[in-house]
């Protein structure tokens, strides 16, 4: 069953229920809590008595016993018998005196308007007899003998009726109007929402509802919105991963043929005695080792991205002596950079810059750090590495002097699987900085990257100090 159906069935019951509740409460609270006489029932009573006056030929002591009856079971109404020249031949409360001319019209006066006015007494006038005798019956009581809610409808014909009806059709009828405009909009609103659902597709361009409504609609139109623009975009994601992990199985198949090729030739040159001297033999086995080291540091690598995906969740941050950790990690270089001929300058300071870290991972990052300088900044001759406090910020900054990272392209080089530009390009499938970059993050850090080509590269860990 549609909405729409199910709303309307909702407002036709709601109706009918009203109007029996309506009723039945009108119906039980004035039997219980407005006893009195009603107009209709004045006059059934007055019409009854007359009939019954009649009938006795109008003997003077039978109506008399009739009145006496009466008022015994409605003692607050008074019952008055006049003849037809105006004498008093009955009073319920005893009064034998004739009422004059202007005694009697006073009763009249704004009647029946006074059978709504409180404080005012309530007459009606019956007759019976024939032309010879007539005879008359005032019934008059207060108003506080009458309902307190009466309502009075005159209609003479027809037209009288449609007057009256007319109105009434119009003061039901726009309710429903107004439910039909309403409901009708909020369906309209549904389908459009409801199509908008069925025609998503992941793959297609993004959906985007326009409704500028504040109430539950509006707000269930804007979660849409987001909800296709965040599945759009992770789906752009999947894609991105897709591709580079098709990339990254293309680089490892090529960065891993041509050492295995390379092993392989020069391992059954050596089994086979192939080999003129010593000297040629040792050369052959330190490619060998070479690029069995090579094959082995790419498997690493691969290793800690994996390890990294895996443990993020399990990050165990304990204070630690950061000045301490980076002396330690730059001795570790120092021999390697003297080697190479490398100009160094390391800035540490003497006191303690304490940090909740993860001492492992850290580490990993600034090694990872200071070995992409070393391979791809080396031809500047010069490695700096320096550690500060800005800002409540500990920050750790590597540079080198080689070929840079150009503008275009400082932004990529922490992705997975990107590997740079010429000047940078090297022995490695493009994972080094993007595991620094995600440790960083893990620890609510970040990696600042400035780099002019050919003059300095600087990349900055930061972490949010103790």
């Amino acid at each position: 069953m549609k909405l729409k159906t199910k709303l309307w069935l909702a407002i036709l019951a709601s109706t009918i229920t009203g109007l029996f509740m309506f009723f039945g409460i009108s119906w039980v609270s004035g039997n219980l809590f407005n006893n009195g006489y009603t107009h209709a029932e004045l006059d059934m009573l007055g019409k009854g008595l007359v009939v019954e006056a009649e009938q006795t030929d109008s003997q003077p002591g039978q109506v008399q016993a009739l009145f006496n009856r009466f008022t015994e079971k409605h003692p607050q109404l008074r019952l008055e018998w006049f003849s037809q020249d105006g004498t008093p031949l009955y009073a319920s409360d005893g009064q034998t005196l004739a009422y004059d001319f202007d005694e009697l019209m006073e009763r009249f006066v704004n009647m029946p308007a006074n059978l709504w006015t409180p404080g005012e007494d309530i007459t009606l006038v019956y007759d019976w007899g024939n032309d010879n005798s007539q005879n008359y019956l005032i019934i008059s009581l207060p108003s506080e003998a009458m309902q307190n809610t009466q309502l009075f409808f005159f209609v003479r014909d027809a037209v009288s009726l449609l007057q009256l009806m007319f109105p009434l059709i119009i003061l039901l009828t726009i309710p429903y109007i107004f439910a039909l405009f309403f409901f009708g909009r909020i369906s309209r609103r549904l389908n459009k929402l409801n199509q908008a659902m069925n025609d998503f597709e992941a793959h297609s361009s993004m959906i985007k509802l326009e409704d500028k409504n504040k109430d539950e609609i509006g707000q269930l139109a804007r979660h849409f919105n987001v909800m296709s623009e965040r599945i759009n975009r992770q789906v752009s994601q999947i894609q991105e991963f897709d591709n580079n992990r098709k990339t990254l199985i293309a680089n490892i198949s090529h960065d891993l043929r041509t050492p295995m090729t390379m092993i392989q030739g020069y391992a059954e040159t050596i089994h086979a005695g192939m080999y003129q001297n010593e000297e040629e033999r040792k050369k052959y086995t330190d490619i060998i080792l070479r690029r069995s080291r090579y094959m082995d540091k790419l498997l690493q690598k691969l290793l800690e991205i994996s390890q990294l995906d895996m443990s993020k969740d399990q990050i165990h941050l304990e204070k630690t002596n950061v000045s301490e950790l980076l002396r330690r990690i730059a001795g570790d270089y120092v021999p390697v950079l003297e080697n190479r001929g490398l100009e160094f300058d390391i800035e540490i300071p003497d006191e303690s810059i304490h940090a909740l870290i993860d001492t492992h991972l850290i580490e990993r990052a600034l090694r990872n750090l200071i070995e992409n300088s070393i391979q791809y900044g080396s031809d500047g001759g010069y490695l700096g590495l320096v550690l500060e406090v800005n800002d409540n910020k500990v920050e750790v900054s590597i540079s080198d002097r080689g070929p840079g990272i150009p503008a275009d392209q400082q932004e990529l080089v922490f992705e997975r699987f990107f590997r740079g530009s010429e000047g940078r390009e090297g022995e490695g499938i493009g994972i080094g900085l993007s595991i620094v970059q995600e440790i960083a993050s893990a620890h609510e850090g970040h990696v600042k990257l400035v780099s002019i080509p050919n003059e300095k590269t600087i990349f900055t860990f930061v972490l949010p100090k103790e």
